[in-house]
């Protein structure tokens, strides 16, 4: 599946959620786009945690150019933390710059080509 985000003085953001049921491992798994390079402003893949309310960064990418494809990934080894009461977690992917403690704002496009979950 590809997503396309633009956004304009705000985030790039893409969220997605995925039935888990009784699976306890989970991969999850993104190729990303975007035409800010990650290099000068980070692509994160977050999970939200439903125990404490937070999300948590399970992956990022500082080093990739723009336009070019690159893999966000991560193992959760137990998801008992990361289901709702309906069995479905919840991921986002997101982009913005901070500079001096500040969030700069940018025009920015992520594409993303795979939002899954992979059951192990």
């Amino acid at each position: 599946m590809r997503v396309s985000q633009t956004a304009t003085s705000q985030f790039a953001i893409h969220q997605f959620k995925d039935y888990i049921g009784s699976e306890t491992v989970i991969d999850v798994e993104c190729e990303c786009q975007t035409d800010t390079a990650p290099s000068s402003s980070p692509v994160y893949l977050q999970i939200y945690n439903t125990s404490d309310g937070l999300w948590e960064t399970i992956d990022y990418d500082d080093s990739s150019s723009a336009n070019t494809d690159f893999i966000l990934l991560d193992s959760i080894l137990d998801a008992t933390n990361y289901k709702d009461g309906s069995l479905v977690m919840t991921c986002r992917i997101y982009q913005s710059e901070v500079s001096e403690g500040e969030i700069v704002y940018h025009n920015s496009e992520i594409v993303f080509y795979k939002g899954e979950t992979i059951f192990v």
